[in-house]
């Protein structure tokens, strides 16, 4: 993001609450995976479900408290490609995610004192929203950089869960900034998919 003033100490690395071995293990809210299923139809008539080979059922998925790890995360994802025949149902689902959808994490964005200190809070403590995700925040000339990782292990969704997990922070940026003009651009470290024209 260019022409964004940053105070300083907001540039910090962000904080660690998981080791990398523990990030296909670790719950955490399954309220993302859910996105997912809202975007499945009738997945209940289906002749495979979303959450074959996850060990979940609806009922535990969609109790208040329920959790998920990576590896189920994965499996559901995989599952919901095939079951939909749509490559884009990555989009789809993170198109749904709103300021609400983050909990915590997107209450002290909103809470921050300015748009560099959201940003901050977002690095320091994405990672509570998903184990899986490595974020990091730094300068580079006029610009902001935001870098977002995942486990390279994540096989064939590996683009699927980058794009989901794009939309979620787009989608917290713009709650953020709401009418304030950023200027930015994406840079996207894997081959162009097919559908990438989806992304505008």
């Amino acid at each position: 993001l260019r022409g964004l003033a940053m105070e300083n100490g907001l540039l910090s690395l962000p904080a660690r609450f998981y080791q990398p071995n523990s990030r296909w293990t670790t719950a955490y809210s399954a309220i993302y995976p859910r996105l997912f299923l809202q975007c499945v139809q009738g997945h209940k008539t289906n002749s495979k479900s979303p959450l074959v080979g996850t060990g979940l059922s609806y009922g535990e998925l969609f109790k208040e408290n329920a959790s998920i790890n990576y590896r189920q995360f994965l499996t559901l994802v995989e599952n919901s490609v095939e079951v939909e025949e749509d490559a884009c149902i990555a989009l789809r689902a993170g198109s749904l995610a709103t300021v609400g959808t983050h909990g915590q994490l997107g209450l002290a964005m909103l809470s921050s004192r300015n748009f560099g200190e959201a940003l901050t809070a977002m690095t320091d403590f994405g990672c509570t929203r998903g184990p899986f995700l490595d974020l990091s925040l730094s300068r580079r000339d006029e610009y902001c950089v935001m870098q977002i990782e995942i486990p390279q292990e994540s096989g064939d969704t590996y683009v699927h869960i980058l794009e989901f997990v794009f939309l979620c922070v787009q989608s917290l940026i713009r709650s953020v900034t709401a009418h304030i003009g950023l200027s930015g651009r994406i840079e996207f470290a894997y081959p162009e998919p097919a559908h990438a024209s989806q992304y505008s």
